[in-house]
């Protein structure tokens, strides 16, 4: 089963934006990128994740926050997904 969301958003090419995405990396899963990014019109700056209280759970939920840098006007898309992690790395 998957689950489809899709937003709109407006960015300057000169400012950074972020998606927040909940995320319980105990679980095994992670949020990554779908799709590979169109490097004409979007880099990848950063993603890390953040969890709800300041001492870490095993169970406890967070965030996944990936941030981006526009490189140009336009429109393009951005697709996440949620796979299991490796246990090999």
């Amino acid at each position: 089963m998957s689950i489809v969301s899709t937003s709109s958003i407006h960015v300057s090419p000169s400012h950074s934006f972020s998606l927040s995405l909940e995320a319980n990396l105990s679980t095994g899963y992670q949020w990554l990128l779908s799709n590979p990014l169109d490097a004409k019109f979007l880099e990848l700056v950063s993603t890390h994740y953040t969890p709800t209280s300041p001492t870490p759970r095993i169970g406890q939920s967070g965030q996944q926050i990936f941030t981006f840098q526009p490189l140009r006007t336009g429109v393009t898309s951005i697709v996440l997904k949620t796979e299991v992690l490796s246990p090999l790395g």
